[in-house]
């Protein structure tokens, strides 16, 4: 009877450890800007055209890379007469935001920031002044940008 029970305890053991499912992986995210390049030039007059559209409006900004940007502008914020802030949403691209914000440095210059993604998507972009002043959108990893936590 020892014999037994031990056999069934290791079959109930072995069960439970094949069903077990604590280190799973989750399922890859979908690429969804696969068929663009990983940068994109753009200049300032084009983003600065982004700030003439008031909130409900159409905006497009037509890319170097066949990318376009069409969509309505959902918010349009202004701070201190420094900072400005539109968010685009673009329903070609799963409705995700593409927010841009406008300010003034110390030297009273205008920079502008930005970013184009989804945390449900693997891939996205970030807008990124070099050191000519000139701007790219620069393709970014998601995964590596926003780590999953599994706890």
């Amino acid at each position: 009877m020892k014999h037994f029970t031990k056999l069934v305890f290791a079959a109930l053991c072995t069960f439970i450890a094949v069903g077990s499912s604590a280190q799973k992986t989750s399922s890859p995210k979908p690429f969804l800007f696969n068929n663009y390049p990983a940068v994109i030039n753009c200049t300032e007059a084009q983003l600065s055209n982004l700030f003439v559209a008031e909130k409900g409006q159409p905006v497009n900004l037509s890319l170097a890379g066949n990318l376009t940007l069409k969509g309505t502008m959902t918010t349009k914020l202004t701070k201190f007469n420094t900072l400005e802030t539109v968010t685009i949403q673009l329903p070609g691209f799963h409705n995700i935001l593409f927010s841009v914000t406008k300010r003034l440095d110390a030297g009273n210059k205008t920079v502008y920031t930005g970013h184009l993604f989804n945390s449900n998507y693997a891939d996205g972009y970030e807008l990124k002044r070099k050191a000519d002043n000139t701007y790219q959108f620069i393709k970014i990893d998601m995964e590596q940008l926003l780590p999953a936590c599994n706890q």
